[in-house]
């Protein structure tokens, strides 16, 4: 659209900065101005969210800023104050899971020579089970689907032997995403968050109590798009291309497993047909 096109091309008229890079730099204003409280502060939270709203809402358009994204996400995620705290690592996670939906040969391949992919796919299912918006599992979802559209044997051995975890980790996310649709389910949702912020109250999980209002206000690019489909997309991808190797993955799961990969795929189906 025109707008995000001014917002990559465009120059600020005072520091002459694209306005892209010039919002990247007030986000490392605020990481200085806060650097000795960086997990407990909420301007850096919420400044650190434009990363991946930057990202997924720029598809195709910001090649050059996507890695300094990146640079700057895996040197924060390394501080040990941010290693202890739950709130601003599930956001740079998230940020890293959808930078590798946005390019996922070029930044795999930033990762691998990095030395850091292993660990960022670990940290991405890490999150998993903490995940509760349907945008926040959207993210993990397409991040690590997009592993499978990939060459298994250009990847690190290490990580190819991942890939049957990264697969049961999708199969349960994708019923976690088709739940949270369902006005029901969400309603469910949102009673249970209730109770385990008054549980939780000095569990430094508390972003729940301002994430969810957020993002509430908050249109995605990643709305239309299906995730559930677009995994099942890239599984497709690699049983076309490499059938052998997805073949010996499929395999290792359990007949329970199986049976939820074809259920959910047939549900998102389902689930589109009705939207239309």
């Amino acid at each position: 659209s025109k707008g995000k096109s001014v917002f990559v091309q465009e120059r600020d008229p005072g520091t002459g900065l694209l306005l892209i890079d010039l919002l990247i730099k007030t986000i490392d204003t605020t990481y200085e101005i806060n650097k000795k409280g960086l997990a407990s502060k909420d301007e850096v939270y919420y400044m650190s969210t434009l990363y991946f709203c930057i990202i997924e809402s720029c598809p195709g358009m910001i090649n050059n800023t996507l890695i300094p994204i990146i640079q700057r996400c895996l040197l924060i995620l390394k501080m040990e104050s941010v290693q202890k705290k739950k709130r601003l690592r599930r956001v740079l996670t998230q940020t890293l899971a959808i930078s590798i939906w946005y390019n996922p040969a070029e930044v795999v391949a930033l990762f691998i020579k990095e030395n850091v992919l292993d660990g960022v796919l670990q940290a991405i299912i890490s999150i998993s089970s903490s995940l509760r918006s349907e945008l926040e599992i959207k993210r993990v979802i397409l991040g690590l689907a997009s592993i499978f559209k990939l060459n298994p044997y250009e990847l690190p051995q290490s990580v190819r032997e991942m890939l049957p975890k990264i697969l049961t980790n999708l199969i349960d996310l994708s019923e976690k995403s088709l739940s949270a649709r369902g006005e029901e389910a969400e309603g469910e949702a949102d009673q249970n968050d209730e109770a385990e912020e008054v549980e939780d109250e000095d569990s430094d999980d508390e972003d729940y109590q301002w994430g969810d209002a957020t993002e509430k206000h908050y249109e995605s690019q990643l709305s239309e798009l299906c995730d559930v489909l677009y995994f099942k997309s890239c599984i497709q991808t690699m049983g076309q291309n490499h059938p052998n190797e997805f073949k010996e993955i499929l395999n290792s799961l359990t007949i329970e497993q199986q049976m939820k990969f074809k259920n959910n795929f047939a549900k998102a189906e389902m689930q589109r047909a009705k939207r239309g």
